[in-house]
């Protein structure tokens, strides 16, 4: 193994060509995907007067986590 014995941790994805690559557009596509779904779900509940429900709903811890997400990805943009 390459870096056995160095402090770098590695993780092979697979002995496939191009897995690691495709795992690298996937994984960012799935979490810039959510947070924008969440950022219109958030856009379409305060209007119609319903966020404070909305969030009942989903509960304390995730509705501090998608706040977190949507504000975090957004300054990010």
């Amino acid at each position: 193994m390459l870096f056995a014995r160095s402090p770098l941790w590695t993780n092979i994805v697979s002995d496939e060509i191009g897995a690691a690559s495709a795992l690298k557009m996937v994984f960012p596509a799935y979490s810039k995907g959510t947070t924008a779904l969440l950022t219109a779900v958030l856009g379409a509940a305060e209007p119609a007067g319903v966020w404070q429900v909305l969030e009942q709903h989903w509960g304390e811890a995730f509705a501090r986590k998608t706040h977190q997400q949507v504000t975090t990805n957004s300054a990010k943009s």
